[in-house]
This record gives C-alpha cells, sequence and structure tokens, in this order.
C-alpha cells in the first residue's frame, strides 16, 4: 500500500509542475481527488486531463522506478528532487503521524504563503 501512496504522491507532484492541482486522499492515501470549479469550460477540463493522463503519470512511473528501489516514500521523494536527508526527515514525520504539504502560489503571493505556514508551526517551509 505503501508504494501505491508513494506513486499518488509522485503524480501529484508532476502534475503541479504542469500547474494542474490533485489532491490524494482515501483511507491510505490511494485514491487521486481532483477538484475543478462549477464553471470550467470544457475546453479547460479537457487540458488538465491531458496533463493528468499523459505526461505527470508517464514521468511518476519513470521515477519511481529508481525511488522505489531506494525505499517507498523516501524514495519516492529523492526522484522527485528532494534531498535525501530532507525525503527521510520527512517520511519519519509522516510516520509519527505528521502532515506533508505542498502549496503551489503565483511567485507574488509565495512570500505570504510562506509566512502564514511558519507563523502556523509549520517546519522546514521552503520556497
Amino acid at each position: 500500500m505503501q508504494a501505491v501512496f508513494a506513486l499518488l504522491i509522485a503524480v501529484a507532484a508532476a502534475c503541479l509542475k504542469e500547474g494542474v492541482i490533485i489532491l490524494t486522499c482515501g483511507t491510505y492515501g490511494n485514491v487521486i481527488r481532483l477538484l475543478p470549479p462549477l464553471v470550467i469550460s470544457d475546453e479547460l477540463l479537457l487540458d488538465g486531463l491531458q496533463v493528468l493522463a499523459a505526461g505527470p503519470i508517464v514521468a511518476a512511473l519513470t521515477g519511481l522506478g529508481a525511488g522505489a528501489a531506494a525505499g517507498g516514500l523516501t524514495g519516492a521523494l529523492i526522484g522527485l528532487g528532494i534531498p535525501e536527508h530532507e525525503a527521510k526527515f520527512f517520511h519519519e514525520e509522516l510516520e509519527r503521524g505528521g502532515i506533508l504539504l505542498g502549496v503551489y502560489t503565483h511567485a507574488d503571493r509565495a512570500k505570504i504563503a510562506k509566512e502564514i505556514l511558519e507563523s502556523a508551526g509549520a517546519e522546514k517551509v521552503r520556497g
């Protein structure tokens, strides 16, 4: 089950790099949730679904191959470009019940987002 969770984290990160935000959910983190606005155009919805169906899944599967060999979630995070010591830290924190949160924002809002996270007690905030 951990391999599926690691795969979905990799897919979500790959989608985010393409500007498509998806959420993982479910009891075991094995479900992808899409949250398009009710007023989304058919064209924009199709664009987002194409991003989900094409590049990120292929990228995640190929990137996860090396990462999974390195060890489940830690390996998947390393495969996404997170330094090994940070990936191990995140994995340990998740095992202790912590939360790994990824936030996408436009450049003009990044500082505000970082301040909000830090004021709420978030650790290892990058951006």
